[in-house]
C-alpha cells in the first residue's frame, strides 16, 4: 500500500493541484526547511527540492 501523501498543493478555489513525490517507497515529509526554493526533509533522511508547480522532486540529498 502506498504511503499517504502529506505534502500537497491546492488552488485558491480549493482544487488539488499536486501531491509531492516521496524520495523512497515508504516515507513521509516532516519539515519544510526552505520555502524559496521549496526544500523539505523526509523521515528517511533525504532533503528534497520540490518543484512548486508540479510536486516532482528536482533533487535529493541523503543527509545522515
Amino acid at each position: 500500500m502506498p504511503p499517504n501523501k502529506n505534502l500537497v498543493a491546492y488552488s485558491y478555489e480549493g482544487h488539488l493541484v499536486w501531491e509531492a513525490e516521496f524520495p523512497s517507497d515508504v516515507d513521509y515529509y516532516y519539515r519544510i526547511s526552505s520555502q524559496h526554493p521549496l526544500r523539505v526533509n523526509s523521515f528517511s533522511s533525504f532533503r528534497c527540492e520540490i518543484d512548486p508547480q508540479t510536486g516532482k522532486i528536482l533533487g535529493k540529498e541523503f543527509y545522515k
